[in-house]
């Protein structure tokens, strides 16, 4: 399995899905992908995944999904601005809470809490 340690901000079409992925991790053995947010997990089986190279980390900018349903996905590496712009209304945080630069944003993040847990 492949783990990502980075933070994404998810979008597609399924507005209900959380906004929030947190070391997602790629599983091409099953062609699933999954992730936690703060306080739950998801996990998707996918017919492609791709990805757009990033400078932060090394880590990719984007994530790319198509799922087995044809649903849309894209993860996008969570910066400072794109927390101020979509995330930072939607996710608990305190309004007095400010980052200085995006790797605090991804540290912030990463440091939540365990992610060790399976997705079901």
């Amino acid at each position: 399995m492949n783990v990502i340690e980075g933070a994404y901000f998810v979008s597609g079409e399924n507005e209900e899905r959380n906004h929030l992925a947190i070391r997602p991790a790629i599983d091409s053995s099953r062609d699933k992908i999954e992730w936690w947010d703060t306080s739950r997990g998801e996990g998707l089986f996918f017919k492609t995944i791709s990805y757009e190279e990033g400078s932060l980390s090394k880590l990719p900018k984007n994530i790319y999904i198509v799922t087995k349903d044809d649903e849309n996905i894209t993860l996008q590496l969570i910066s400072l601005e794109l927390f101020n712009k979509k995330l930072r209304d939607k996710v608990a945080i305190s309004p007095k809470t400010t980052f200085k630069n995006d790797e605090e944003v991804q540290q912030a993040f990463l440091n939540v809490q365990e992610y060790s847990k399976e997705v079901s």
